[in-house]
């Protein structure tokens, strides 16, 4: 199974992909629980510079879109819209309850 794991929000004091994934343990945990369970996991993850990195077999895309770094409920990023959709995947899941 191919899941897409969206994360819209960052936190603009981190200052490379690296850093982001070493805080935010609930993206990379639930991730790697993917991984461990038998699927295929890419993260598309906003952020202020674009980039990809790959830890324990997840593929961590970087999409750098000019918006906020927290954006409103309302925000559409096309760039990490057209990064979501040539994964082909399975599942989206997108992290946050305050993003439709």
């Amino acid at each position: 199974m191919r899941i897409v794991q969206v994360n819209l929000a960052y936190d603009a004091s981190l200052a490379d992909p690296a850093a982001l994934l070493d805080r935010y343990s609930t993206l990379t945990e639930f991730s790697d629980a993917l991984v461990a369970a038998g699927a295929s996991v890419r993260v598309i993850q906003r952020f202020g510079n674009a980039a990809t990195t790959t830890r324990n077999q997840v593929s961590y895309v970087f999409v750098c879109d000019g918006g906020p770094p927290m954006p409103s409920p309302a925000w559409i990023s096309s760039s990490v819209i057209a990064a979501a959709l040539t994964e082909a995947p399975d599942v989206f899941h997108v992290n946050g309850l305050m993003f439709p």
